[in-house]
């Protein structure tokens, strides 16, 4: 299995309680009971699935974070923002309101700039580049996904279902670069889980939402549990609040270097 030093970020967020601030949130409704089961086909419930993803243009959530491997436990307040296509913001303060640290992805670069240290991370949007800084094995694209109660399917992605009747659920396989297996149930038309194998068949990261609230008319997991097995690391987003489809300024998702800070371009 391989191992990497802790990025900043690990050594830059206190070990404290985490509520996300929000820009604006709606009212939730919490089901306590599923929705009544409709009679689809296997293709019907893939393109219910695809049909939800697209219809996440934007998210705004607050709830709770931690970010965690075998050795270290770390939390922090912050605000998650997400617009179609590509663009992501993650904003963190300590318990006190303190700036720890903040994120921002367009399609083909992002930054990341970290108070403390005065440091300014910047680079193109590749996996490699954000292992410099942050615990993840999946691209940012992808990350966004999770963080809406998805999995991105790409295009030339060939699909198998099947139904396990005992446990009344679907397993759908996606097959391409990577093989994902996710886990949906039919009652309340959410994915529940969905495993990621390499190349070689070997288990890389598993991702499980939990905790649905019917969110502006959308299934939302309010708890998404990330593992990422290569890397030792493990996030967890507990959403107190969500919004979706709410209006975000493209200026959002830019960050302009402080005076003084220390820039660090991480593609040289």
């Amino acid at each position: 299995m391989r191992k990497t030093d802790s990025p900043p970020i690990f050594k830059t967020i206190p070990i404290v309680s985490l509520i996300f601030l929000l820009f604006s949130c709606a009212a939730q409704k919490e089901l306590t009971k599923p929705q009544p089961g409709v009679a689809f086909s296997e293709e019907d419930y893939l393109n219910l699935i695809d049909a939800r993803t697209q219809s996440f243009q934007s998210f705004q959530g607050s709830g709770k974070l931690k970010i965690s491997n075998s050795t270290k436990s770390d939390s922090a307040t912050g605000v998650i923002l997400i617009k179609r296509p590509g663009k992501v913001r993650l904003e963190s303060f300590s318990f006190f309101g303190q700036a720890i640290f903040f994120f921002a992805s367009q399609k083909d670069t992002f930054s990341i700039f970290i108070p403390k240290e005065n440091k300014f991370f910047t680079g193109a949007n590749s996996l490699e580049n954000i292992q410099k800084v942050l615990p993840l094995d999946v691209s940012v694209d992808e990350f966004s996904y999770y963080l809406l109660g998805g999995v991105r399917k790409n295009d030339d992605d060939s699909v198998v279902i099947k139904f396990l009747e005992d446990r009344n659920i679907y397993k759908i396989y996606y097959y391409g670069e990577d093989k994902k297996v996710l886990w949906f149930d039919p009652e309340f038309q959410v994915i529940t889980k969905c495993a990621v194998f390499n190349s070689d068949d070997d288990l890389i990261s598993v991702v499980n939402f939990s905790r649905f609230n019917e969110v502006q008319g959308a299934m939302m997991p309010m708890l998404i549990t990330i593992k990422f097995l290569e890397l030792d690391a493990k996030i967890e987003v507990e959403y107190d609040q969500a919004t979706i489809n709410g209006d975000i300024k493209d200026e959002m998702f830019r960050l302009d270097v402080p005076g003084g800070a220390r820039v660090i371009d991480l593609d040289l």
